[in-house]
């Protein structure tokens, strides 16, 4: 494969990658949240903690634990592990913060059925992305 040809691909997976974690941000803020909807993940964890716990920032209960969780995973998992998921660990919080100051992003609908269906979609496709 040419050095061309792999820079092209690692272009096109980081737009990807990229574009997923902004799509799952969308459904997480746009619709999980106001609903209430407690999310697995990292996001559960932080909605779980923000609600309970701490009265900060989602996005920034999400950049602590993907920080813990990306760490534990190098130490864990190995090098290329930590390579794979340094992009997702920061551009999700970042896509979150984006989309939490939004008004209009966080009342898009007040049917909790609605929301949990748009928020399943939004964030299986966006995993898929970013997976894939």
């Amino acid at each position: 494969m040419s050095k061309i040809h792999s820079a092209k691909k690692l272009v096109i997976d980081f737009i990807l990658v990229m574009l997923g974690n902004a799509i799952m941000a969308l459904g997480t803020a746009g619709f999980a949240v106001p609903a209430k909807i407690i999310l697995g993940g990292a996001s559960g964890l932080a909605l779980s903690f923000q609600h309970y716990v701490f009265y900060v920032h989602l996005s920034t209960l999400v950049l602590a634990i993907n920080i813990i969780a990306f760490v534990v995973g190098y130490i864990v998992l190995g090098k290329k592990f930590a390579v794979g998921t340094l992009v997702s660990t920061f551009a999700f919080p970042f896509f979150l913060a984006l989309f939490e100051k939004s008004y209009y992003l966080t009342h898009l609908t007040k049917d909790t059925l609605l929301a949990a269906v748009y928020a399943g979609f939004l964030i299986g496709v966006g995993l898929g992305l970013v997976l894939r």
